[in-house]
């Protein structure tokens, strides 16, 4: 999974769709009983569809087309999740998270 050096307290994460690259607290995510890699809500909207980490969408592309598909650090950025990433570092203190994972 690719490193997320300005909040690694942050993981890329993508809808099925992979439209955009969507931001997810590790313990949002859990563990696939059937498949490598985790999946869960990410932080723009907590009552959305579920969003999948690199492993998983790598593991289903895989199943299903033969090929690894799309890199999640190659979307263009949900702007809410920024947003919401940018909140939660004021409210800990933290110098900010502009440019999260670009």
């Amino acid at each position: 999974m690719p490193e997320n050096t300005t909040r690694p307290d942050l993981v890329p994460v993508t809808s099925w769709s992979r439209t955009r690259q969507h931001l997810a607290r590790p313990e949002q995510l859990q563990d696939d009983t059937e498949r490598p890699g985790k999946y869960g809500k990410a932080l723009c909207n907590q009552d959305s569809v579920r969003v999948y980490d690199q492993a998983w969408m790598t593991a289903e592309w895989l199943r299903y087309f033969g090929e690894p598909g799309t890199q999640i650090v190659d979307l263009p950025p949900c702007k809410r999740c920024e947003r919401s990433a940018e909140r939660m570092a004021v409210v800990s203190g933290g110098s900010g998270a502009s440019g999260v994972t670009r």
